[in-house]
């Protein structure tokens, strides 16, 4: 059996280090870690390889209501508006790259303007939501927004 160590010092890289017998092939699967989708491999005599985690905990799912302005949070991932006035959610940055949001408006009522602190949402420095359940997925490529 191989010991393996796994060196991190950020939640998009990380390093795999050990020994093994060349020939077999190796898995890790990160499908049971807080927060962590995804299974990486490596076949035969390669003892090098990389593996991307995209985001954290936002992947797997915060889900909340609002009724007034929000700034989203890194747990979240899906944000229901619940508004009776208009309303601003805020994408924060500073974020995982990779990293999403689904945000929908859920009521008949007012508009939500969707803003990023950093960036543009689809070259757009805002985007609005006006009809019940209407809805929009964006993800963080490290510099803008992007409607999914």
């Amino acid at each position: 059996m191989a010991i393996f160590t796994i060196n991190s010092s950020s939640f998009q890289d990380f390093e795999v280090s050990g020994s093994f017998r060349a020939g077999p092939n190796i898995t890790i699967d990160f499908s049971q870690a807080s927060g962590i989708i995804g299974t990486s491999s490596w076949a035969n005599n390669s003892t090098t390889a990389s593996y991307a985690l995209v985001g954290t905990s936002n992947i797997v799912g915060g889900i909340r209501t609002i009724t007034s302005n929000y700034t989203a949070s890194s747990t979240d991932y899906t944000i229901l508006c619940n508004n009776t006035a208009s309303i601003g959610i805020y994408l924060p940055a500073g974020l995982a790259v990779g990293s999403m949001y689904n945000i929908k408006h859920i009521i008949i009522g007012p508009s939500i303007t969707i803003k990023p602190a950093s960036g543009l949402i689809d070259n757009s420095t805002n985007q609005i939501i006006t009809n019940k359940n209407d809805s929009m997925t964006t993800q963080w490529d490290g510099s803008n927004w992007w409607i999914l």
